[in-house]
């Protein structure tokens, strides 16, 4: 189809899609409303418009190698912190590789595992998992004739109510107990591998989610 110009009614009729050379049209020639920024799309209607929610405004991360022991059923902290500063509405997805070792003495019935709970300041957001006898078993072995297991824990967790106000620092951590504390039984976190002195690295990282 040929290309007609109606001057009267100030239309172009036959171009084709892409049928105008490259930057042959300034953004200023649009006649959108509104402003363009780093933050705003251009809308269907020729508006500008702000970005909706979902947008990631920061990541945060932390490591430790320092290993951390425990002989106890209760949680303890494992070492494993980090801190980030969201704003009011954002919401915080938190990603957890906690390496953590685990021993019962061979001689006993060789049950163990561990538990790892997540906390958002004092306060457990992601609790461990507990078996029928109530103890925490997020990772478990049973009847293992060698009972000495390192392995990494993973942890995913939204917190949709973090508390943000765009200037309060919040900070999150793992705490960690072990499942069976008689016949020697023990856990570590960041554990130094017997004689060859590896210190496996624990990470966590933050991000803040725009509402």
């Amino acid at each position: 189809m040929a290309i007609t110009i109606n001057g009267s009614a100030n239309t172009v009729a036959g171009l084709a899609a892409g049928g105008l050379p490259d930057d042959s049209i300034n953004l200023a020639d649009l006649s959108a409303t509104g402003t363009a920024s780093s933050s705003t799309f251009l809308r269907g209607d020729n508006s500008w418009a702000a970005a909706g929610g979902g947008k990631l405004l920061q990541v945060v991360e932390a490591t430790t190698t320092t290993e951390v022991s425990s002989t106890s059923a209760t949680m303890a902290d494992s070492g494993l912190t980090a801190s980030i500063t969201p704003a009011s509405g954002s919401k915080v997805l938190i990603l957890i590789n906690q390496s953590i070792r685990q021993y019962r003495n061979r001689n006993s019935t060789n049950n163990q595992g561990f538990g790892v709970n997540l906390l958002r300041g004092s306060t457990i957001i992601l609790p461990s998992k507990r078996n029928d006898s109530n103890l925490f078993n997020d990772f478990y072995l049973s009847n293992d004739a060698v009972n000495n297991t390192l392995i990494r824990h993973t942890m995913n967790f939204l917190d949709d109510s973090p508390g943000g106000d765009s200037s309060t620092s919040i900070t999150y951590k793992t705490q960690f107990a072990v499942t069976h504390t008689d016949d020697s039984g023990q856990v570590w976190a960041q554990p130094s591998w017997e004689s060859q002195n590896q210190a496996p690295t624990s990470s966590i990282i933050l991000m803040e989610i725009g509402s």
